[in-house]
């Protein structure tokens, strides 16, 4: 509630940022225009789903870091019944297209790829999941899964275990190759129970961007109003619906799961992305409709590169990419005036994202007066900090007016090239 009353009042949210230029020469918008110039004029965007994003282990340079950035991108457009994905910064390629049989797809919807080169894609009109390999920078056909009704998401984890969300049964299947493990789900709408299944993340211990070693699921079911939390072998521990982050309609697409285990989720109805954290208690909500920066337009797929937080987002008509960035709310000073009887006020700051905190408090002349301890490591959420009203000797401070200053950064990704900075004031009156 507090978060959205500032975002009301006209605060301009960060927890996604535009990526640097050196990054992106200022590019980080794929329109349909700028994909037919690549593609040429015969391709159309039509009816954009999943996205994957994965640093393939076999075009890792172990030498260097340079490389370590480039990542591959798998985008369905599903409209078409193709992949589009790049070739390092070499090429655009596009695999498939409408129909049945191999190297088609009929309304293609998720798509998941580890490093090792396995890519997987639920070929929804099909009632299949496709099994590829990515080589030498081209898609190839290995396989399928059949016998599926419906699929609409798949997920791949640490073990390339593929974790299919099974639309037409109500059921989460996982697979290793295109041998059945294991299955869950009882159809039902009450908590724990799922109800056609639309979109699926995984993170497990053996992810090695994981920084808190999470290792869970989260399903979108329920006509894509809720999302479900379970153990992966489909223990319930949570879930949140649209009505629960004040909502009155929310139409919830694409998961996304970062490497300090928040939870990314599209919305196509209210044009936004809504994130929270590992145990799915709600962060914020970013984003609105338009072409403009922080805008979006029926994102659809979501994908997170854990190692850097780079962001790839696709809508109606394209899509964007974007750095987890970090956003900082100073809630309030209680009290904004205190006098030496009764000394101090306590700072109350919400943020976003795991972050770096750091404050200090300054006199009328621009003097540090106290300084408290140099940038904590903060969880996502509220926290309170007092200042007792006293300098860094232990003295009460004189009257005057004093500045707050707050500076937050993130962990990584955008660590060395975003801060988020903030102000109070604080009155400390005669006797």
């Amino acid at each position: 509630m507090i978060v959205a009353l500032l975002i009301l009042a006209g605060y301009n949210p960060t927890t996604l940022i535009k990526p640097p230029f050196r990054h992106s020469l200022g590019y980080y918008r794929a329109s349909s225009y700028y994909l037919r110039l690549y593609l040429g004029p015969g391709f159309r965007v039509e009816d954009p789903q999943g996205v994957a994003a994965v640093k393939m282990i076999e075009e890792d340079d172990p030498t260097t870091h340079k490389d370590d950035v480039q990542l591959t991108v798998f985008a369905v457009n599903s409209g078409r019944g193709q992949i589009v994905y790049n070739k390092r910064f070499e090429a655009v390629r596009v695999y498939g297209g409408k129909g049945k049989g191999k190297d088609r797809f009929l309304n293609p919807m998720g798509i998941a790829a580890s490093p090792t080169g396995l890519v997987c894609v639920a070929d929804m009109g099909n009632d299949r999941v496709v099994i590829l390999k990515y080589h030498n920078g081209k898609l190839s056909y290995q396989g399928e899964i059949t016998g599926l009704d419906r699929p609409h998401d798949v997920a791949i984890d640490s073990r390339d275990r593929i974790y299919i969300a099974n639309t037409g049964r109500s059921e989460i299947l996982v697979y290793r190759g295109d041998s059945l493990l294991y299955r869950f789900g009882e159809e039902g709408f009450e908590l724990g129970k799922l109800y056609h299944p639309t979109a699926v993340a995984v993170i497990d211990t053996g992810d090695r961007y994981n920084d808190e070693k999470n290792q869970f699921l989260v399903v979108v079911d329920w006509d894509h109003h809720r999302i479900q939390q379970f153990t992966l072998d489909g223990r319930y521990r949570s879930g949140v619906s649209y009505i629960g982050i004040g909502l009155e309609e929310a139409e919830f697409n694409y998961l996304a799961i970062d490497r300090h285990g928040s939870v990314y989720v599209t919305d196509r109805y209210n044009h936004q992305i809504h994130k929270f954290d590992s145990h799915l208690h709600y962060i914020i909500s970013v984003g609105r409709e338009g072409g403009g920066v922080m805008e979006f337009f029926e994102p659809r797929g979501i994908a997170i590169a854990r190692r850097y937080g780079q962001v790839f987002i696709t809508e109606k008509e394209g899509g964007q990419y974007l750095w987890v960035g970090i956003d900082a709310y100073l809630i309030g000073l209680f009290p904004e005036e205190f006098s030496p009887q009764r000394p101090g006020t306590t700072i109350a700051l919400y943020i976003t994202d795991v972050g770096k905190v750091k404050m200090c408090i300054m006199n009328e002349n621009g003097a540090v007066v106290r300084t408290f301890l140099p940038e904590l490591i903060e969880r996502p959420g509220e926290h309170l900090f007092v200042w007792d009203g006293r300098d860094n000797y232990g003295r009460l401070v004189p009257p005057g007016i004093y500045t707050l200053n707050i500076r937050v950064k993130a962990t990584y990704g955008s660590r060395y090239y975003f801060k988020k900075e903030l102000q109070g004031r604080i009155r400390c009156v005669g006797s």
